[in-house]
């Protein structure tokens, strides 16, 4: 339960980040969280935005990658957004 707090709060500072100083460091904050091994729904976030960013640059298989370990999180912690993380790595093939 602590570890699901701080992680929420990570979270909230990095959309804090992104909102207050630009997108550029809300996904440098989104892409730490995700190399701290997140493993919750607040996880299957972030491996969404570094799915998001990697189809922005263009990494294709790394964008599919990231999008279905979001989609995997997302099912382990329950939430009805493992749909959608899966659809959009369907997409992006």
């Amino acid at each position: 339960v602590r570890a699901a707090n701080w992680e929420r709060k990570a979270q909230d500072a990095a959309k804090y980040l992104e909102s207050r100083f630009g997108p550029y460091w809300g996904r440098l904050a989104g892409r730490r969280l995700v190399e701290s091994g997140g493993s919750s729904a607040g996880g299957a976030d972030a491996m969404n935005r570094l799915a998001e960013e990697h189809l922005r640059r263009k990494n294709l298989t790394e964008a599919i990658a990231a999008y279905d370990r979001a989609a995997e999180l997302a099912r382990e912690a329950g939430s009805p957004d493992a749909n959608l993380f899966a659809y959009r790595a369907a997409l992006v093939e």
